[in-house]
C-alpha cells in the first residue's frame, strides 16, 4: 500500500503542480480577454485560498484514489494471482474502473450540454431586434439644474439651440436629446389610463415614459410606423402630444388604429400622433416594456441624454461635442460619453464570460474522459491479450476482436450519457434563468452533445481495440 499510495501522491503532485501552472497562464489570457469588456476585469487573478483549496484538492484525490487500488492490491489472492500470470483483475475492480469512467463521460456531458445551450443563448442574444440601429451612435450626459435657467421655457430654449448647433458639426449626421436613452440608464415609469374605449376599459397600465427632442427617433434610427414625428407644432402651452410604442398601442387599442386618441397621464390628457418600434431599453433579455414619448418642446427633465448619429467613428465627436456645449454655456458639463456599441457589449460581457467559462470547463471535462476511457480500455486489452490470443486461435476474425473493445467503450459511454442527460435535465430549473430564446431541455442541444460525447468516446476505443487486433496468438498464449 505504501509504495503504490507514494506513486499516487506523487502524480497527484505533478498534476496539480502542472495545474495551476496552466491556471495562471489562462488566468492571464483571460485578464487580457476581458478587461476592456468586464467592469475591473484587469484585476482578475488566482487567489491564494483558491490556490490552497486546489492544492489539498490534488493531494487529497490522489490519497483518495491511490488507496483505493492499494487496498484491493493488498487483499488479492497471491497464489491466484501467479498462477494466471499476473494478467486478471477482480469483478470489483473492473467495475469501479468502469463506473469512474461513465462518471466521467456524465459530468462531461452535464458541461457539455450547459455549455452549447450557453452559446445558443449568446448568439440569440446578440441578434435580438434592438428596435434602433446602434451603429455609429454616441451618447452622452448632460445636467439642466433649474439654478441656471430662469424658467421651463428657457430650459427648453436652450435645448433647442444645443440640438441645432450639434447638427451643424461636420462628421455629426443627426443628433436630440432624450431623457432616457437605450442602456444608458434614466429607465422611469407611472401608471396611464385610456381616454374613451380601450382594451384596458378602466384598469391602469404600467408604462415606461421618455422625453424626447424631435429629432430623437431619426438619430436613434427608430421606425415610425404611424402617424408623425414631433415638429414645431408641438410647443409649450399647447395641445399634449405624445408618440406611443407599438406594444403600447397593441394593448390598449389592439385593432384600431390609436393616432387621434387620447391617454391620461395624471391630470393631463396626450393625444396621440404617432406609433415608433418597440425599443429595448434595459436589458438585451427582457421583453420592451410599454412606452411613451413626450417631446422635450413641450416639457423639459433636469438630466439629459445627448444621442448624436456620426459619419465615422463614434466617439471621436466628443470633444466637438463637448465645445459646442461649452461655447453656448460653460458652465454645463458633458460627461458620461459612451458610443452604444461599448454599451451593448457591456450588455452581453456577462453571458459571453459565462458561455466562455462552461464551454473550456466542457472541453477540459470532455478531455478527461476520452482520456480515462482510452486508459481504461488500455489496459483491459493488456489484461486480456491471453484471452484475445485464445479468441484469434479458435477463429476469431479482426473484426470481432474490434467489435468487443469498441463495444466496451461504447457501452460505459451510453451508461455516462444517460446518466449525464438526466444530471443536465434537472438543472433545468436553474439553466433556464440563464438562457434567452432557447429551451433548457432543448432536444436538439441534448442530441448534438450526445453524437459529438459518443464520437469521442468510439474513437479513444479505437486506438486500442486496433492494438487488440494485433495481437499474436502465438505469443500471447507463450507460457511465462
Amino acid at each position: 500500500m505504501r509504495q503504490v499510495l507514494t506513486e499516487s501522491l506523487l502524480l497527484a503532485a505533478i498534476g496539480g503542480a502542472a495545474g495551476i501552472l496552466l491556471a495562471y497562464w489562462g488566468v492571464s489570457a483571460l485578464r487580457a480577454s476581458l478587461a476592456a469588456l468586464l467592469p475591473r476585469g484587469d484585476e482578475i487573478a488566482i487567489d491564494p485560498f483558491v490556490l490552497g483549496f486546489s492544492l489539498v484538492v490534488s493531494i487529497a484525490t490522489g490519497a483518495l484514489f491511490g488507496s483505493l487500488p492499494a487496498l484491493f492490491g493488498s487483499r488479492a489472492n497471491v497464489g491466484a494471482s501467479l498462477k494466471d500470470g499476473l494478467r486478471s483483475t477482480s469483478g470489483g475492480t473492473e467495475r469501479l474502473r468502469g463506473a469512474l469512467v461513465a462518471g466521467e463521460v456524465a459530468l462531461a456531458a452535464v458541461l457539455l450540454i450547459g455549455a452549447a445551450l450557453l452559446v445558443q443563448s449568446f448568439q440569440r442574444l446578440q441578434r435580438v431586434e434592438l428596435g434602433f440601429q446602434p451603429d455609429r451612435l454616441l451618447t452622452a450626459m448632460i445636467g439642466l439644474p433649474q439654478s441656471r435657467f430662469k424658467n421651463v421655457s428657457e430650459a427648453i430654449a436652450f435645448c433647442d439651440r444645443f440640438v441645432a448647433a450639434l447638427e451643424g458639426v461636420p462628421g455629426i449626421r443627426s443628433a436630440g436629446l432624450s431623457s432616457g436613452a437605450p442602456f444608458v440608464g434614466g429607465n422611469t415609469g407611472m401608471p396611464i389610463k385610456a381616454v374613451g374605449a380601450s382594451a384596458l376599459g378602466n384598469e391602469s397600465l404600467q408604462a415606461d415614459w421618455r422625453k424626447v427632442s424631435p429629432h430623437y427617433f431619426s438619430t436613434m434610427g427608430i421606425p415610425i410606423l404611424t402617424g408623425r414625428a414631433f415638429d414645431d407644432r408641438d410647443r409649450r402651452g399647447g395641445p399634449m402630444v405624445m408618440i406611443i410604442s407599438n406594444g403600447m398601442a397593441r394593448r390598449i387599442w389592439p385593432s384600431q388604429d390609436p393616432v387621434g386618441r387620447q391617454i391620461q397621464v395624471g391630470a393631463d390628457p396626450f393625444t396621440v400622433v404617432g406609433v415608433v418600434a418597440d425599443v429595448r431599453n434595459t436589458r438585451l433579455n427582457a421583453d420592451p416594456a410599454p412606452t411613451m414619448y413626450i417631446s422635450t418642446t413641450q416639457s423639459i427633465w433636469p438630466q439629459m441624454t445627448v444621442v448624436v448619429r456620426t459619419e465615422a467613428d463614434a466617439a471621436s465627436t466628443t470633444p466637438a461635442i463637448r465645445r459646442v456645449l461649452q461655447e453656448l454655456d460653460p458652465t454645463i458639463a458633458l460627461y458620461n460619453a459612451r458610443p452604444m456599441d461599448a454599451l451593448l457589449d457591456t450588455q452581453v460581457a456577462q453571458p459571453r464570460l459565462t458561455a466562455s467559462l462552461v464551454g473550456m470547463f466542457a472541453l477540459v471535462a470532455l478531455l478527461l474522459a476520452t482520456v480515462g476511457l482510452y486508459g481504461v480500455l488500455a489496459f483491459v486489452v493488456a489484461q486480456r491479450t491471453r484471452e484475445i490470443g485464445v479468441r484469434m486461435a479458435l477463429g476469431a476474425r479482426p473484426r470481432d476482436v474490434l467489435t468487443l473493445v469498441i463495444g466496451r467503450g461504447a457501452r460505459l459511454a451510453a451508461i455516462g450519457l444517460a446518466f449525464g442527460a438526466a444530471g443536465a435535465a434537472a438543472l433545468g430549473r436553474f439553466m433556464s434563468s440563464q438562457l434567452y430564446g432557447i429551451d433548457a431541455r432543448d432536444p436538439l442541444t441534448y442530441a448534438a452533445a450526445a453524437a459529438m460525447l459518443m464520437a469521442v468516446a468510439l474513437l479513444a476505443s479505437y486506438i486500442p481495440a486496433v492494438r487488440a487486433t494485433r495481437v499474436d496468438p502465438v505469443i500471447a498464449l507463450r507460457v511465462e
